[in-house]
């Protein structure tokens, strides 16, 4: 129900749309109340609806404790989700802080 797919409980995995089957990967993920979590651009087609549904849910999750490492290339999903980010390239840590730090340095924006 928290990941809004409570109606497809009786559907094959290989019925569920990218986006449905993308929020069962992070609810499986959570089941056994891991102390870490591990997520490769969770949101990627979402569509924004779901994608608020999942920041919400991984915003809570960490509130209660959890470290989450994610891997992204949005920015404001970083922001929204993350105290410090890494620019990495190639296998570089270019730079690495809190998001409002880095968009400020990069950007001149606070």
């Amino acid at each position: 129900k928290r990941f809004g797919l409570q109606d497809k409980q009786s559907d094959l995995v290989e019925t569920l749309s990218g986006g449905m089957r993308r929020r069962l990967q992070v609810a499986r993920s959570l089941i056994n109340q891991p102390k870490v979590l591990v997520l490769d651009e969770p949101t990627t087609g979402l569509d924004p609806e779901a994608r608020r549904v999942l920041w919400e849910i991984l915003a809570e999750e960490r509130r209660r404790g959890l470290a989450i490492l994610l891997s992204t290339h949005y920015m404001e999903e970083a922001e929204r989700l993350c105290d410090r980010v890494a620019i990495i390239h190639k296998g570089l840590i270019l730079a690495c802080d809190s998001p409002q730090i880095l968009i400020q340095k990069e950007t001149g924006n606070a």
